[in-house]
């Protein structure tokens, strides 16, 4: 049977885990799906390509760390040009292509800025029989006028959205509680469970690291901020060094070359720290007794598929990032939570001997993590309409949306 084509949108504008939940979706598709994945953020070097997958880079589009404003990465162009050069190439993929489905990652609910070249898509795929899904996260953004930001959603998604994928656990997180009118969408609307690396494509053991010693592991994520963290950590290393725990620090693939370059310097100066950029192999196995020292956004923490529960065993510190969910929650059973405030980071805070955040354990609620292959069950039923097979009834619904919160099968 020939597979149906997919063509699947993510931009990222701060961060890499928009990406990262992405690319893991698009892998565990890949046995039913011809797909092409479309990134409209920076490139992030080294990053693990499926293969299989043909991917177009747009001209990258990003933001400052607070929200504000987007702009062109390449400095020499203008953003309204910038839009308009990834409006043509989108209609072009979409004309080429001629995608069974198109899935957009986020928006509406987040990424509405971006309307000028997804409305166009959007409406491009549809008049050619393709279904729109939405690939949503189960914490949005909200915004100050909550109500008036919710009736955008909704309108936008009841006119051009066939489905809804939560990549979430609602014993967990439900939608809701950042979005209250789940009720109002006329699509289906499924949870997925989140989306990890499966074991199976991780390496046995993360670069550099003695597979054998306890291991400290910090990371922030895309690196473009969280700095102080990395710091701190840095300079905790020297009362641990009676220890036999190895320290790995990630700095993030956008870590500014002047910031990699003094924590290079300072980390040269102790035996037990190892300092890189980035790696896609985070999820690896650690040896007992280690700890997890995080700051980024929600796809970041969700990374140690092999621990069934979110935080167990892992000392995981959660800093709010500008920009991040701004009701100032964090979702239950991920972890230890302390920090909010970056000047709070100090050597002594992180340091186990203090009683800091990196002697701290933490247990968590037991979640779903199955996502990336939920997916690929609940797409491929989905994108059989189109060629006459499998139909689903799309429109107003006199019941709440359908929320599966179990393995739906070959639906």
């Amino acid at each position: 049977m020939k597979k149906q084509k997919l063509l699947f949108y993510c931009q990222h504008i701060l961060g890499i885990g928009h990406l990262i939940r992405s690319m893991e979706i698009v892998r565990g598709l890949l046995a039913d799906f011809e797909i092409c994945f479309v990134n409209g953020g920076r490139v992030v070097e080294d990053l693990p390509i499926p293969a299989g997958v043909q991917v177009a880079n747009l001209p990258a589009i990003a933001t400052d760390t607070e929200f504000q404003e987007l702009r062109a990465i390449d400095p020499d162009l203008d953003l309204d040009a910038v839009f308009a050069a990834r409006t043509s190439i989108l209609l072009d993929l979409v004309d080429r292509i001629q995608p069974d489905l198109l899935v957009i990652e986020l928006f509406p609910f987040g990424r509405r800025r971006f309307s000028t070249e997804l409305i166009p898509c959007i409406e491009a795929a549809k008049a050619s029989g393709a279904k729109v899904v939405c690939s949503l996260r189960d914490i949005v953004v909200t915004k100050q006028d909550q109500a008036r930001h919710e009736d955008k959603i909704c309108r936008l998604m009841n006119q051009y959205f066939d489905l809804l994928l939560i990549h979430g656990d609602p014993t967990f997180q439900p939608l809701e509680l950042s979005f209250s009118r789940v009720k109002d969408l006329h699509c289906p609307v499924f949870y997925t469970g989140y989306v990890v690396q499966e074991s199976a494509d991780i390496e046995a053991e993360l670069p550099l690291v003695d597979g054998d010693r306890p291991l400290i592991l910090t990371s922030v994520g895309g690196g473009r901020f969280g700095h102080e963290l990395l710091f701190c950590t840095v300079a905790a290393a020297r009362y641990l060094e009676h220890l036999p725990h190895q320290i790995l620090v990630f700095t993030g693939p956008f870590c500014p070359p002047e910031m990699f370059a003094q924590l290079e310097a300072k980390a040269a100066q102790r035996p037990n720290v190892t300092l890189q950029r980035y790696t896609p192999q985070l999820a690896g196995p650690h040896a007992p007794g280690g700890s997890l020292h995080q700051h980024g956004g929600l796809q970041h923490h969700h990374e140690r598929p092999h621990q069934r529960r979110a935080g167990d065993g892992a000392a995981l510190h959660r800093q709010r990032r500008p920009g991040a969910n701004s009701a100032g929650r964090t979702p239950r059973g991920t972890g230890h939570c302390a920090g909010d405030s970056p000047g709070r980071f100090t050597a002594r805070s992180v340091c186990p001997a203090g009683g800091g955040l990196l002697a701290a354990g933490a247990r968590g609620a037991i979640v779903r993590l199955s996502g990336r292959g939920e997916n690929c069950c609940l797409l491929e039923g989905f994108g059989l309409s189109k060629s006459g097979g499998l139909h689903w009834v799309i429109g107003p619904h006199p019941q709440p949306p359908l929320i599966v919160r179990r393995r739906a099968g070959r639906i």
